[in-house]
């Protein structure tokens, strides 16, 4: 027993000695990947998931970053992997073709891209297919990447899927074009919950420039969304509007106001790495002053097939410009719906869009063409100049100095390319060109609208744009500078259910944070200016008092103001 007693030591040296060389013969084979996750702002992100996937995007190894946003992944066997990070309320961030050595460390930091942004919503800005930070939906990622609102599947027993985010903005905006004009004082709450929910609510409450107190007006917005099966998510929206500033004119004489009610349901659903499925509708009432009321259903459906890595393939159908797929409900704003009274009754743009496309990834880059048949009947015009009181079938908001009508029906064909790639790690650039018919004036009349929009024929047209836009982490400034072009003569978009047609000639978009010593974390800049060169004003009607009225695809307008989110 005294022999045994003084060999124990040394033989736990022995064994310890083996363990220690046994660690170090793994060390010097395998592989260890760290870094650091933050967002757009460069904060770290703790709780957002990191995986190390394989060449089948089947993950291999899972880490959950600290309170500094900091992840260390050990053991993993030499060779060519995928990196993907993960969080609540964010798109995912992916790193790919990442080569690991045998007993090198390798460091990889991952920044994520919120998906909300209350001060995004201010000014309202659609999303593009040439914005970077929807490399997303030309992926299609796998279940447990999930683009909206992820949750944590089985695989990630053991961590927590509870996150509860609550985010809070206020902003006082001035300018703006039709039916936003004069000062808005806008409120937003933006409430993540458990098991990948989301709810978000705005009020925004505008004084116009002219008028009195009586015509102001009332926006409220209201959303929520939630995780469903196979990847999926469902988002539901409700939005009220009561805008008496808007003049409508009848036979009658004219009247003010005009309020709508609308209600939106939006589904996504992925079938693994190959099939995205969106479908959806949008029901709005209108109520002109005189109780004209009008109904109208329009649905839209979206169906992408992901043949071959780095390929798409797409069709869409929309019957609302407004609502063409689910990421069109990212900004919680709805546009001012153009309704006139003509001939008694109150009508509303109506129309069908059908588009296929293919899109191919090139590196960091993508290239997109698409075939699209468009039937539009009474498409919106948008003028400026001010319209003889109680003229028939048009919509005048008096604050902004411009106003809406109906055109004629029209039948347009044609094809559209985009190419996007990126300039530096913050910079893209894209480029768009497009064919198809749109609405040409010939030229001035001195009769009413009504008769110059009767003489307005389609056309043949074209157009194209290019875009740079930025986004960068230092000083978390947003940029995006645009010039589109097309033919003087149109009055209407070419392939006008396209996400940008709405930003003709020269625009320019900042968003930037505040960051002076007597102002607290939080605020931020926003101009918005379209148009700057009041480009593409087309004479067509001359008003009872002598003006000459014109249609613009696109007025002039400006808008900026300051956003506080806490």
């Amino acid at each position: 027993m005294k022999h045994s007693s003084q060999f124990a030591p040394l033989l736990l040296v022995f064994v310890l000695a083996g363990m220690v060389c046994v660690a170090c013969a793994e060390s010097s084979h395998s592989a260890v990947v760290k870094g650091v996750v933050r967002d757009t702002h460069g904060s770290p992100q703790m709780g957002a998931v990191v995986q190390v996937l394989g060449p089948d995007a089947t993950a291999i190894a899972t880490a959950i970053t600290d309170l500094n946003g900091r992840y260390r992944i050990h053991d993993l066997a030499p060779g060519r992997y995928e990196m993907r990070a993960t969080a609540v309320l964010f798109l995912p961030a992916m790193r790919q073709n990442l080569r690991l050595g045998a007993g090198v460390q390798t460091t990889v930091n991952l920044t994520l891209n919120a998906l909300y942004d209350a001060t995004q919503w201010l000014p309202v800005r659609r999303r593009v297919p040439d914005a970077p930070s929807d490399d997303w939906a030309w992926t299609l990622r796998s279940a447990q990447n999930r683009p909206v609102l992820r949750i944590f599947d089985d695989a990630f027993a053991g961590e927590s899927a509870q996150r509860h985010t609550m985010e809070h903005s206020a902003a006082v905006l001035s300018g703006g074009g039709f039916g936003n004009g004069g000062v808005h004082s806008v409120v937003s709450m933006d409430r993540g919950g458990d098991e990948g929910s989301a709810a978000i609510f705005r009020a925004d409450l505008g004084v116009p420039r002219v008028g009195n107190s009586l015509d102001s007006s009332f926006d409220l917005s209201t959303g929520y969304e939630r995780s469903l099966g196979f990847a999926g998510m469902i988002r539901m929206a409700a939005f009220y509007q009561n805008h008496p500033e808007l003049k409508t004119g009848s036979a009658a004489g004219q009247r003010s106001g005009l309020e709508t009610m609308t209600l939106i349901n939006a589904q996504r659903m992925e079938f693994g790495d190959t099939v995205a499925v969106e479908v959806g509708s949008m029901l709005r009432g209108l109520v002109s002053p005189s109780s004209e009321t009008s109904l109208t259903a329009q649905p839209f459906l979206n169906v992408t097939v992901r043949p071959a890595s780095g390929l798409l393939l797409a069709y869409r159908m929309a019957t609302a410009r407004e609502l063409q797929s689910v990421s069109d409900l990212d900004s919680l704003h709805e546009q001012t719906p153009t309704a006139v009274l003509s001939g008694g009754a109150l009508k509303t743009e109506r129309g069908r869009h059908q588009e296929i496309s293919v899109t191919k990834k090139t590196g960091r880059g993508k290239v997109q063409a698409a075939l699209y048949a468009d039937d539009l009947a009474a498409p919106t015009l948008s003028g400026v100049g001010a319209p003889a009181p109680g003229m028939d079938g048009v919509l005048s908001d008096p604050s902004t100095g411009s106003f809406r009508m109906l055109g004629p029906s029209y039948r347009a064909r044609g094809i559209s390319v985009a190419v996007a790639e990126p300039i530096t790690q913050a910079l893209w650039i894209s480029g768009e060109y497009s064919t198809g018919d749109a609405l040409v004036s010939t030229g001035p009349t001195t009769g009413s609208l009504d008769a110059a929009a009767g003489q307005l024929t389609s056309q043949w047209s074209q157009t194209g744009m290019v875009a740079l836009e930025g986004n960068f982490v230092n000083t978390g400034t947003n940029l995006r500078m645009s010039y589109r072009w097309q033919l003087r003569s149109t009055v209407t978009a070419v392939n006008a259910y396209d996400a940008a047609s709405d930003r003709a000639y020269l625009d320019f978009y900042v968003r930037q944070p505040l960051r002076w010593r007597l102002l607290p974390d939080g605020f931020e800049a926003v101009l918005d200016v379209d148009n700057l060169l009041a480009q593409g004003y087309r004479p067509v009607a001359v008003s009872p008092d002598g003006k000459m009225l014109y249609f613009a695809q696109a007025a002039r307008t400006v808008q900026g103001g300051l956003a506080f989110t806490f």
